[in-house]
């Protein structure tokens, strides 16, 4: 015999079950693909050394930009706030 109670309690698991799957399809996303980005456990080994030399490829593009703007957004910092303040700022961006 089946209790009431068991019924909310499945018919609450369905609901959010249709109301992520609403909100993936919405995103344009579906489940196995969320949990892709989420998780690299079902990718094979070449795919996922090919995404780590994206990444690192990424990164050094990104560590290079921050290389070269630092001192070239310096000059504004000068000109924008007083000189301890744009010091202060130099300084961090230079320890970053």
């Amino acid at each position: 015999m089946v209790n009431s109670t068991d019924l909310i309690n499945f018919n609450n698991g369905n609901k959010r079950k249709w109301q992520l799957n609403t909100v993936l399809k919405l995103l344009g996303l579906e489940q196995t693909t969320l949990l892709d980005l989420l998780s690299s456990n079902n990718h094979s080994n070449d795919f996922t050394q090919k995404r780590s030399i994206y990444i690192r490829k990424r990164l050094w593009v990104m560590c290079i930009f921050f290389v070269i703007s630092v001192p070239f957004f310096s000059i504004y910092d000068f000109n924008a706030f007083e000189y301890e303040q744009a010091t202060t700022i130099l300084m961090s961006g230079f320890v970053l």
